[in-house]
Parts: structure tokens; C-alpha cells; sequence
């Protein structure tokens, strides 16, 4: 079997393809706002090797549409903040927010006959190779968005360095606020993970700048920035080009062990936990980002464990 059938297992595509994350007040602060996934389609090629599925009892090797419309289709994004990628709260009053309810949390079950290649990474960041507007996208893990334009009506701070004037136009991308987040078991310890595809640290959590003094321009007051930064992966793991190893763990998501039977074959399972949310937090949660449009596509790909 060549190093592309025994690598690339899974190719996820969730593609949000009307995200429309609403009209609000501010983006940082929870005043009135609606958002509402109007239709999501979500392509699994995963090989030969691995399976996927939504509740642990049923695989698919393509994952139905209509399968994760049944989760999605009552989610509405709000832009909501987390520490540790598994409570959220929203920044306005620390109240806990429930699951799929203003952000996405969804099981997914990885199994495989493979008694070699079983650790399971998100791979292959693609995010600044494609655009919204593509008709095809290659195989990839991307965040993407349609994108806003707005003209400032003050001045604020936009980077380290970097002004908007009253009456420039900017055009402005959800896409740069998404965060995702993968709740796993490795080496058996919980393992929780927080990537942020943008891949831009420097415009990522609390600062003080963008978003943050946006808001406090707009809103004529200021609001205390968090003291304590969430650990965050900007960069996925790197693979070995021909061989089924990686160079890293940075995304390494867990360990297909458990074994069980189904019709008559052994098969190796794992779990994980996937939240998708708009990080209330980051320097791009800008307000007009609430109407913004985004295409999300998450590849996964299972390697062997470099001791076997």
C-alpha cells in the first residue's frame, strides 16, 4: 500500500456554508444577538483503513450530509470564551454556556483494522491557500470566511502597530476569531487541545489591541482584559513524505486502543470531543464579523507509532 493510502484518512469537511453569525450590538459583549447555521455540508473520504461516526455504532467511510445536519441545525454561534477548551462562558458575566447552544460540540468515533497506523492528528492547514469563493477546495484542514466590510466610524488601535482611521474601510473575517478545540484521550490522560488555525499568535488571545480597543471606542468605556491566556496550537504537526510518521505531536489527537468486535473483525477505537467557537477574546472578534460567512474543512490523518 503506498504512503497516501496508509497516511491520509480522514478528510473532514464542514462547510458552513451560510454561517450567518447575526447582527449584535458588539461582538465582545453578550447584547441581543442572533446567529443561526442555515445549511452545513460535510464531506468524510476516509480509506480504507479508518472509519467515522457520530454515535459510536454506525461507520461510514463518507459521512452523510444529512448525518450532521441532524446535530447542527439547531446551533447558533455567539461569540463566547474558554480557558481550557471545554467550559464556556460569556465575557460579559461569566455565565457558563451549554453545549450547541452558542457554539458547536460534537463526539466523533474514529475506529481502524490497522494494528500499526493508529495515532489520529489533524493535519494539513491549508487556511491561507484558499479563499471563500473557491468552487473546489483540495485536501485540507482550512477556516475560511466570506468576509464584512465596514467603515470605522472612530479611530482604534488595530495591531501592535498598525491604525484605522475614521472612515477607512476594512473588510473583516470571522474566520480569524474560530477557534477549535479536541477533547481526547492520550497515553490514558484526558488531553485537551486549542488550535487556532489563522495561525497568527499575534493577533490572538487578549490583546490589547484590534477587538478589544475597538470596543472600548466604540463603546466609550473600558473593559479589563483576562489575565490568564489559554495554551494555544498555531501550527499542526509535520509528516514524514514518505513514511506514515510525524515529526511532532502538536496535533496529535489520540490513540486508537480499545479494541472490540464487529461482524467478525477486530477493530481499534477512540473518541474525541470537537468544539468549534467564535473566541469573544481574540483581536479580530471585531463586531462586523457577527454577519460574516465560513467554510470550515478538517483533515485527519493516522500514522504509526515511531516504537512499533
Amino acid at each position: 500500500m503506498n504512503s497516501m493510502r496508509r497516511t491520509i484518512i480522514a478528510f473532514l469537511a464542514l462547510m458552513l456554508l451560510a454561517l450567518t453569525l447575526g447582527a449584535s450590538t458588539f461582538a465582545w459583549i453578550s447584547i441581543a444577538r442572533t446567529s443561526q447555521i442555515e445549511s452545513i455540508t460535510l464531506i468524510a473520504t476516509l480509506g480504507d483503513k479508518l472509519e467515522i461516526s457520530l454515535d459510536g455504532e454506525t461507520y461510514y467511510k463518507d459521512l452523510p450530509a444529512e448525518e450532521m445536519a441532524k446535530v447542527f441545525k439547531k446551533i447558533r454561534l455567539l461569540d463566547v470564551t474558554t480557558t481550557d477548551g471545554k467550559t464556556f462562558t460569556h465575557i460579559k458575566d461569566n455565565v457558563i454556556v451549554e453545549p450547541n447552544s452558542e457554539y458547536i460540540s460534537v463526539d466523533f468515533y474514529f475506529r481502524t483494522e490497522s494494528i500499526r497506523e493508529k495515532e489520529v492528528y489533524l493535519a494539513n492547514n491549508i487556511s491561507n491557500e484558499v479563499n471563500y469563493s473557491d468552487s473546489k477546495y483540495p485536501e485540507g484542514t482550512f477556516i475560511v470566511s466570506r468576509g464584512v466590510a465596514e467603515r470605522a466610524t472612530f479611530d482604534f488601535q488595530y495591531g501592535p502597530n498598525e491604525f484605522v482611521q475614521e472612515g477607512e474601510v476594512r473588510v473583516y473575517h470571522a474566520s480569524d476569531a474560530i477557534r477549535i478545540s479536541t477533547i481526547s484521550e492520550i497515553n490514558n490522560e484526558e488531553v485537551v487541545k486549542i488550535f487556532d488555525l489563522s495561525g497568527n499568535e499575534e493577533r490572538g488571545y487578549g490583546k490589547p489591541y484590534g477587538a478589544y480597543d475597538y470596543y472600548n471606542k466604540r463603546a466609550g468605556k473600558m473593559l479589563s482584559l483576562p489575565t490568564e491566556i489559554p495554551p494555544t496550537i498555531y501550527e499542526l504537526s509535520k509528516f514524514h513524505e514518505d513514511a506514515p510518521f510525524s515529526y511532532d505531536h502538536n496535533s496529535k489527537l489520540l490513540d486508537l486502543k480499545e479494541e472490540k468486535e464487529f461482524d467478525g473483525k477486530t477493530y481499534y477505537i477512540g473518541k474525541i470531543t470537537m468544539n468549534i467557537w467564535l473566541e469573544g477574546w481574540d483581536a479580530d472578534s471585531f463586531d462586523p464579523v457577527t454577519g460574516d460567512r465560513i467554510k470550515i474543512q478538517l483533515q485527519f490523518k493516522a500514522v504509526r507509532n515511531q516504537k512499533n
